[in-house]
C-alpha cells in the first residue's frame, strides 16, 4: 500500500468554497454532499439549512498565481420547506441545452420537485400521496437510464412517474409482500409479511452502461434487491454481508435495521454492485452477472464510519479505482483490479461525506466535508438562556471541523504513478 502523505495537496487544489455553508455556535449547518452535473460544468451541493446550491465550475481554465480567486460562490440556490432527503441531476443534462438543464429533489413531508438549473425556478412537482389528504415523503429519487421516468423510494413501495406527466399520475410498485387471510367473520384481509424488500427505500442504482438492464434498490431495513428495468419486477435478492450475524440469530433483524443501506453504485460495465451501510465500516461489492445462482461477494473495502450519515463513494470511468472518504477524514483509493488499497491520505478536515470523479476529466476529484455536531438550538430550548447555549456549543465545536467542498486535479494520475513505481 502506498501513502502519499509527503505530497502537499494544496498544490493540486483547483477550487473550493468556504463562504456558503456558514456554521456558527448560534446556528448549526453542515454540507451533506456534492454531485457533478453529467456534462461536468456544474456542481450541486446539499446542506442542512435545506438549501441546494449550484456552483459553476471553470475546470478548463488554468489557475495561475496567488491572485487567482479559487474560492467559489454559488450562482443559484433553491430551498426546500424541510429536510432534504435526496437530490439528483437529469442524466442527459447539457448546459448548451436549457431544456435538459434541471435537477430533482425530495424532502420531508413534500413532493418531488424538478428545478431549472439556469433560473432556480420550480418547473413542476410530482406528488406521492399515501391517501387523498396526506403527502407521503419520498426518501430517495433517481431517473432511469432512458431519462423518461422518475423513481421515488417510499416506505414499502416505489412510485414511478413519467417525467412528462407531473402531478398525481404514477405507477406504484409494492416492495413489501402481503398475504391474504380471512378474519373471524370470514372476510378477506391483507396481512403484512417480511418477504420482499420491507422498509423505507433509501437508494437506487441504475446500470448507466446499459449492459444488463437491471437496477438495484436498497432499504433502511438493510435489504438489497435487483429489478428488471423493462418490467419493474423484483428478480433477485442480494444476500446480507457474510460477516453479519447468522440469519437464524434473533438479533439479525435488529442488526439489519441498525445497518440500513445508505448508498449503492453499479460499476462501469454493469457487473458489480457496491453498497455502504449505516454504522458500518465496510463497503461491500457483489458480482451480479449471474442472478440464477448464489451472488458472491467480490470486494470488502474498509473505512471508518460510526454514524447514520449517508457517505457517497465513486468509481472512475474505467472501473479501476473506487474512491471513498471516511468519518475521520481519510481519502482512500481502492484498486478493484488488484483488490487492495493503493493510497490513503489524511485530509485533516473532519468527516469526508462525499467523493466523486469529474465525469469528463477523471483526474479531477471533488471532496465534500461535513457532519452534524449536535449543537443546542436556543430557539427550541427556551429554558436555557442565550449565554448558556453559546457556552455549551463552544465546547462542542471541533476546531478541526471543515464545512466545505474542495476540487483537486491530477490526484488519480499521482496514485497510478505511485502504484506503478512501487511495482518496479
Amino acid at each position: 500500500m502506498n501513502n502519499l502523505n509527503h505530497l502537499d495537496f494544496k498544490d493540486l487544489q483547483l477550487r473550493f468554497s468556504t463562504n456558503e455553508f456558514i456554521h456558527s455556535i448560534q446556528k448549526e449547518n453542515f454540507l451533506k454532499g456534492s454531485k457533478w452535473s453529467p456534462d461536468g460544468t456544474c456542481l450541486l451541493t446539499c446542506s442542512d439549512d435545506n438549501h441546494i446550491r449550484l456552483f459553476e465550475i471553470p475546470i478548463g481554465k488554468t489557475i495561475e498565481g496567488e491572485d487567482q480567486n479559487k474560492n467559489l460562490n454559488s450562482i443559484l440556490k433553491v430551498r426546500e420547506s424541510s429536510t432534504i432527503y435526496d437530490y439528483c441531476w437529469f442524466p442527459l443534462m447539457n448546459s448548451n441545452d436549457r431544456n435538459s438543464s434541471c435537477f430533482l429533489s425530495t424532502g420531508k413531508d413534500s413532493s418531488l420537485s424538478l428545478w431549472d438549473a439556469f433560473t432556480g425556478q420550480l418547473r413542476c412537482k410530482y406528488l406521492t400521496y399515501k391517501d387523498s389528504d396526506y403527502i407521503e415523503s419520498a426518501y430517495s429519487c433517481q431517473f432511469n437510464n432512458y431519462s423518461n421516468k422518475i423513481y421515488s423510494g417510499c416506505k414499502n413501495s416505489i412510485k414511478v412517474f413519467n417525467i412528462e406527466n407531473p402531478g398525481l399520475d404514477y405507477q406504484e410498485i409494492m416492495t413489501k409482500k402481503q398475504k391474504r387471510k380471512k378474519n373471524r367473520k370470514g372476510k378477506s384481509m391483507d396481512e403484512e409479511t417480511d418477504d420482499g424488500l420491507p422498509g423505507i427505500i433509501s437508494s437506487f442504482a441504475f446500470d448507466r452502461s446499459f449492459q444488463n438492464g437491471f437496477y438495484t434498490v436498497g432499504t433502511y431495513g438493510g435489504n438489497l434487491g435487483i429489478f428488471d428495468e423493462r418490467t419493474d419486477q423484483l428478480i433477485d435478492y442480494i444476500p446480507y454481508p457474510s460477516d453479519w450475524y447468522n440469519g437464524s440469530d434473533p438479533e439479525t433483524k435488529v442488526l439489519r435495521m441498525t445497518r440500513g443501506v445508505t448508498h449503492t453504485l453499479i460499476s462501469p460495465g454493469g457487473y458489480c454492485l457496491f453498497a455502504s451501510y449505516r454504522k458500518w465500516n465496510t463497503i461491500v461489492g457483489w458480482d451480479i452477472r449471474n442472478t440464477q445462482s448464489e451472488i458472491p461477494e467480490l470486494y470488502k473495502i474498509e473505512r471508518s464510519l460510526d454514524g447514520n450519515q449517508r457517505m457517497y463513494f465513486d468509481i472512475d470511468g474505467c472501473g479501476r479505482y473506487l474512491v471513498t472518504g471516511s468519518q475521520d477524514g481519510e481519502l482512500i483509493f481502492y484498486d478493484l483490479q488488484q483488490q487492495t488499497i493503493t493510497h490513503r491520505q489524511q485530509m485533516n478536515g473532519g468527516c469526508i461525506n462525499s467523493v466523486q470523479f469529474h465525469p469528463q476529466s477523471q483526474d479531477n476529484l471533488v471532496i465534500s466535508y461535513g457532519q452534524r455536531q449536535f449543537l443546542l438550538d436556543g430557539d427550541s430550548n427556551p429554558q436555557f438562556d442565550q449565554q448558556d447555549v453559546l457556552d455549551f456549543n463552544s465546547d462542542r465545536i471541533d476546531s478541526n471541523y471543515k464545512n466545505t467542498f474542495e476540487i483537486y486535479g491530477n490526484i488519480k494520475s499521482l496514485v497510478e504513478e505511485q502504484t506503478s513505481s512501487s511495482k518496479e
